[in-house]
């Protein structure tokens, strides 16, 4: 938390700078919404992120925190219905139509795929993800959570330890371990995972659930 506050506290003074820096504005919504919008409700933060769109429409960045906050607030796909049709592309898929390189839209299209039900393209969107970004242990752990939910549990195991290798004091990969081990029965190597990103940081609520909604 004190780190997204530095972040508040950077990207405002940017903007005292230049007022118009449409990335520095978007990540500053970013930031908002990763503080549960208590520094700044999610309907300003969401013309925040509108705006900065509006100064800068070629920006992979601005498209995907705007995809961001409306992943926040469970629209998952995040179609706009423009009457009574939608809009054929979600924000991140915007952002990748500015930038098919902008890793961090396909992890986000992958994520908002899985929570969407939709899992082949989940895992298709994670795997570019990852191979724009091979060591990134999110992505690795993400897709590691897409084959558990196709119930190839061995296959999110063995992704789930690889990013683990990769950075030890991952809590989401331990607690996706966690989420695994549960789905396939075993509890108490469940539980184990559970404590192992408890010990990293003790304040962890999705470690607390032991439904594991939230991994």
């Amino acid at each position: 938390k004190s780190d997204f506050l530095k972040a508040l506290d950077c990207l405002n003074k940017a903007l005292e700078i230049d007022p118009n820096y449409a990335e520095a504005m978007s990540r500053l919504g970013y930031v908002h919404m990763r503080l549960e919008f208590k520094k700044l409700p999610m309907k300003e933060v969401f013309n925040l992120c509108k705006k900065a769109i509006e100064l800068n429409p070629t920006s992979p960045v601005t498209w995907n925190t705007m995809g961001n906050v409306y992943y926040k607030k469970k629209e998952f796909m995040n179609w706009e219905k423009k009457g009574d049709k939608y809009r054929k592309k979600n924000r991140f898929e915007e952002a990748i139509e500015i930038n098919s390189k902008y890793h961090l839209a396909w992890n986000w299209l992958s994520v908002a795929y899985n929570k969407n039900r939709e899992y082949e393209k989940a895992m298709i969107s994670g795997k570019k993800a990852l191979k724009l970004k091979p060591e990134d242990p999110t992505y690795i752990a993400n897709l590691g959570r897409f084959y558990a939910d196709k119930g190839d549990y061995n296959t999110g195991i063995d992704l789930c330890e690889k990013s683990l290798k990769i950075d030890s004091n991952y809590k989401h990969g331990w607690n996706k371990l966690g989420f695994i081990y549960n789905k396939k029965g075993d509890y108490e190597k469940a539980i184990e995972m559970s404590k192992k990103a408890l010990e990293i940081d003790v304040g962890f609520s999705w470690a607390w659930n032991i439904d594991y909604t939230n991994v």
